[in-house]
């Protein structure tokens, strides 16, 4: 035995607390780093998807709260030019909504109803694409007016 080596045994039965002698381990750091790169990616290739998916959530959830607030304020614009008596075409979505889903639409739909009833639905829906294979995301909502004021069809996108 060199004297290099004689140290490294000492050390070693120093550090040990001096209850046996134990070699220094050797290529233990390698082995230890192939452990944790694999571990690593395991980890990573479970929590990667997971969190683009509570992102994805996220945004929906966003835009299901806006998209209320944006029909709230549609149908009391429609419930103001029917008490003005003024007709219901031109009403589109605010430049705020546009702004933040510029590919939404808005639609008017007058509803059947009843002859005998002093009042007609309209049913407002505002629809924004997805994802490609996916079904566009629809919310409706659907108001009683008046029967004098006519709604007509209209599907209104945005303008560049």
């Amino acid at each position: 035995m060199n004297s290099s080596q004689c140290t490294e045994w000492r050390l070693a039965r120093k550090t040990d607390g001096g209850l046996g002698i134990r070699p220094i381990r050797k290529g233990s750091l390698l082995t230890e780093m192939v452990v944790c790169t694999v571990l690593l990616s395991a980890v990573t290739a479970v929590l990667v998807p997971t969190i683009a998916k509570m992102i994805e959530q996220r945004k929906l959830i966003r835009f299901d709260a806006i998209c209320l607030v944006e029909l709230d304020n549609v149908a009391i614009e429609l419930q103001q030019r029917a008490a003005a008596s003024e007709g219901l075409t031109g009403i589109k979505l605010s430049e705020s909504f546009l702004k933040r889903y510029p590919n939404a639409t808005l639609a008017l739909e007058e509803m059947p109803g009843t002859e005998k009833s002093p009042l007609k639905s309209v049913k407002i829906t505002i629809q924004k694409p997805w994802r490609i294979q996916a079904p566009d995301i629809r919310h409706s909502l659907t108001i009683w007016l008046p029967t004098g004021v006519q709604a007509q069809n209209s599907e209104e996108s945005p303008t560049p």
